[in-house]
């Protein structure tokens, strides 16, 4: 299935820090990677032994990468969540950091929003899509986008980089074409 093109997509200022997913995934990570050392130097199963080290070194390599690069610690948690498993058949550790791995990416997703002629979509989880019918107003000014819907609900935040005053007229007129086709098209029914 193709991903799906949007006419104006409008990337959200993320407002929260993210120091404290940091620090739990951080914390997982560092706690199956002493396990894993631990069950390498106290075993004398030979296959164990190098698991536990392998095990832990690619937790450490997934953990440089994903602070360095990405911001991202996934990799490493779903490293640990396979090594878990392998090395203890533990399947609630093995769910612990597979649900983590995948949530971890989900917290720190960029929030946007992408606008084309069926209406307005959330890039939430799940993703949600209001058609313009639903929607009273969309207005972008001074770096703040604003959708007011008409199910009373109104959704404004500041947009992370600054645009010029006439990409904010561009996307303003769009919106204002689709929500008067809507509310034309409405009153003639």
């Amino acid at each position: 299935m193709a991903a799906k093109t949007y006419d104006y997509i409008v990337t959200l200022k993320q407002s929260k820090s993210f120091n404290a997913f940091d620090w739990i995934s951080q914390l997982l990570l560092f706690l199956a990677t002493a396990s894993f050392v631990y069950i390498a130097i106290t075993t004398s199963i030979f296959q164990l032994k190098t698991a536990g080290f392998v095990f832990a070194a690619l937790i450490v390599a997934g953990w440089i990468f994903g602070r360095a690069k990405t911001g991202f610690y996934g990799i490493a948690l779903g490293i640990a969540a396979v090594g878990w498993y392998a090395l203890l058949q533990n399947w609630l550790l093995l769910a612990l950091y597979g649900i983590s791995s995948i949530l971890e990416r989900q917290v720190k997703f960029k929030q946007e929003l992408g606008f084309d002629e069926e209406g307005v979509t959330f890039n939430s989880f799940p993703k949600k899509t209001y058609q313009w019918h639903e929607v009273s107003n969309v207005i972008l000014k001074d770096g703040l986008l604003t959708v007011d819907l008409r199910n009373n609900k109104i959704f404004q935040k500041e947009i992370e980089t600054d645009v010029i005053p006439m990409m904010e007229k561009e996307f303003n007129d769009f919106c204002k074409q689709y929500l008067y086709k809507k509310q034309t098209n409405s009153l003639a029914v």
